[in-house]
């Protein structure tokens, strides 16, 4: 029986055959377009937070000595205000 099993039941073998071959001719290599790489501000999303501007470039902090250390001191907010864990003292 045709039932046993789920889907349409199957084509003759000369229609299956001409139906693959249909396929096959209709199909061309490279149909989408080529995507672009988007440029580093297209990917990232409008609503992203960008943190605080780094304090210096490099591996040395010019003010400290220190070698491999945070780029941005971590408990200073803003103008004279420090933090510590979103609170502000």
């Amino acid at each position: 029986s045709s039932f046993t099993r789920p889907g349409p039941p199957p084509l003759p073998a000369s229609d299956q055959a001409e139906f693959d071959n249909l396929l096959k001719s209709h199909q061309t290599v490279g149909a989408t377009p080529a995507a672009t790489a988007p440029s580093a501000e297209l990917e990232q999303h409008r609503d992203l937070r960008r943190g605080p501007k780094k304090d210096f470039e490099g591996e040395v902090n010019p003010k400290t000595g220190e070698i491999g250390g945070p780029k941005v001191d971590p408990f200073k907010a803003g103008d004279g205000d420090w933090q510590y864990g979103g609170r502000v003292t």
